[in-house]
């Protein structure tokens, strides 16, 4: 998860998307590899191909949204909002990574968001998770050992 806030970091300061906003990216997760900067031919590559192709809702402007999702060491990846967040903010983001069989040792959900902190916690259905908690540690969400 640390990759993706890497990511987004390199998202932000550098404006990948060529806008003139120093902003984060929010439409997904492939994006994040798949988008391709102005001016330029080649995606961008900020995070690896494997969890680009795990993202189980990747945007258009990419060539990951034509094809299904692959996962990535047992887990799929996916955006998502901030409590309360009716429209996307550029100042945030957030983001989850889960099993995709729920067993023993593939139980826990991970999220992270602009904070770099890492929480996890076990779902029973954890692709029905949509919304980054207010406030994870209330939530039940622990920092992993």
């Amino acid at each position: 998860m640390r990759h993706l806030t890497a990511a987004q970091l390199d998202f932000l300061l550098n404006d990948r998307d060529g806008n003139g906003v120093h902003d984060f990216w929010r439409g997904d997760i492939a994006g994040l590899y798949g988008l391709v900067p102005p001016g330029q031919t080649d995606p961008m590559a900020l995070i690896e191909t494997g969890v680009a192709e795990a993202d189980v809702r990747p945007g258009a402007g990419h060539s990951f949204g034509a094809r299904p999702p692959v996962p990535y060491w047992g887990h799929w990846f996916k955006a998502l909002r901030h409590a309360g967040e009716t429209d996307l903010s550029p100042n945030r983001f957030a983001a989850c990574a889960y099993p995709v069989r729920y067993q023993y040792r593939r139980r826990w959900t991970y999220i992270v968001s602009e904070e770099n902190v890492v929480y996890r916690k076990k779902l029973r259905e954890p692709w029905r998770l949509e919304i980054y908690p207010a406030d994870p540690i209330v939530e039940g969400w622990k920092k992993p050992d």
